[in-house]
């Protein structure tokens, strides 16, 4: 079949698997593109590039569940509660960068925090025009490792079908 690899994945599936080489050298590099991955992989989260990637310039659909919506009234049914809202995780993620002995500067904060502050950004997931995405940026778009809080609360809505085990 000239549609499936030799792994047995369909070819025309861009997103169907993932090879991912985690280089030796910049463990921190692979680490980042491993966590993206493992939001596709998890929670099937969406890719949230702006402008064409790798050949790639949008869907056929402009709506992908939970982040990148066709127009503004999808993105308000889906996240409008969360607008002006920032995913804790920012602070999170600053003060182990500060404790490790990376502080990025007083105003790398507050920075971040607006990129992943909901609100309704034109130029949803690959830029597709009149659609919109939650965010500025996310570990879903390009180098925050923060999911902003629309992934967030999926994730966790996923997260939470499973009871914890007992402790022994």
């Amino acid at each position: 079949d000239p549609y499936v690899d030799r792994s047995g994945l369909e070819k025309d599936n861009p997103f169907g698997h993932v090879i991912m080489n985690l280089p030796e050298q910049l463990p921190s590099f692979g680490m980042r593109h491993l966590a993206h991955e493992m939001g596709h992989a998890m929670f099937n989260l969406a890719d949230e590039y702006v402008g064409q990637q790798l050949g790639f310039d949008g869907r056929p659909d402009l709506s992908t569940w939970p982040s990148c919506a066709e127009d503004r009234a999808e993105a308000e049914a889906w996240w409008g509660d969360l607008v002006g809202e920032v995913d804790p995780m920012v602070d999170v993620w600053m003060d182990e960068m500060d404790d490790a002995g990376f502080s990025m500067g007083a105003d790398a904060r507050e920075f971040f925090a607006e990129q992943v502050r909901v609100g309704f950004v034109e130029g949803g997931c690959y830029g597709v025009p009149g659609s919109i995405r939650a965010t500025e940026d996310s570990l879903m778009n390009n180098s925050i490792p923060v999911m902003g809080l629309v992934n967030r609360r999926w994730a966790e809505s996923i997260l939470d079908l499973w009871e914890p085990r007992p402790r022994a």
